[in-house]
């Protein structure tokens, strides 16, 4: 956001203030209408929560972000949408990060195409389900 986007309580009105406020289309603000600040949100909101919660605090908001990517990789996002999402340099560095994920989904590899030869022909021979194997592609 640039710097002149934010209206300076100051030198305007009441009313030019909020018009300028409603102008920024925040999808979360403070009570006031006002932009909140990540510091804000981290010692007064979220912090106070995970503590509650019994969660760790100290690296909350990394947490939240790496299981963001973690989520969307399980959910066959393509990696180079999760990259671009998490400002990765690029989709090597976040396949390196999450790999501990794409072990998982291995496994879930392997079921869909034994699901998917046992649903073709129970007493199918080698030879077939390797044709199916590779018709499907």
């Amino acid at each position: 956001m640039a710097d002149d986007t934010v209206p300076d309580a100051r030198t305007q009105t009441p009313r030019t203030l909020a018009q300028d406020l409603a102008e920024l289309d925040l999808v979360f603000s403070q009570p006031n209408g006002k932009p909140l600040f990540e510091n804000n949100i981290r010692q007064r909101d979220l912090y106070p929560l995970c503590r509650r919660l019994g969660l760790p605090w100290r690296r909350a908001l990394h947490n939240m972000r790496h299981g963001h990517g973690s989520h969307l990789l399980e959910r066959d996002v393509p990696s180079k949408v999760v990259q671009e999402r998490l400002g990765h340099k690029d989709a090597a560095f976040t396949l390196r990060t999450y790999a501990h994920v794409l072990r998982g989904m291995q496994v879930q590899a392997v079921r869909a195409v034994s699901a998917m030869l046992k649903a073709s022909n129970a007493s199918a021979t080698p030879c077939n389900s390797l044709q199916l194997l590779c018709n499907s592609f």
